[in-house]
């Protein structure tokens, strides 16, 4: 199992994005179950980023939105940095 680090920007993204959103809900609960097992998932479609998000990994929830986050092997962590359509977050 991986820690999950929420960063402040990602927890206010969150709470705009679920609030117009409700019918991701539970597909974003099964999501983060899933990237607590494992972050790799293919389920979850993961894809390095490249340019400023260097070092980051893309994460789909569905065909539209995506997580970033950052995976620390070393501490067994997952850090989320933000959650929201492409467009919009690359």
């Amino acid at each position: 199992m991986y820690r999950l680090v929420w960063t402040r920007q990602f927890r206010r993204r969150v709470r705009e994005f679920l609030r117009q959103h409700p019918d991701l809900i539970e597909r974003f609960r099964n999501h983060i179950k899933i990237i607590e097992k494992n972050p790799i998932d293919a389920k979850l479609r993961p894809h390095l980023l490249k340019g400023a998000l260097r070092g980051k990994c893309g994460l789909s929830l569905n065909y539209e939105y995506r997580f970033i986050i950052e995976i620390d092997q070393s501490e067994k962590s997952v850090i989320f940095h933000d959650i929201g359509s492409h467009d919009e977050d690359y």
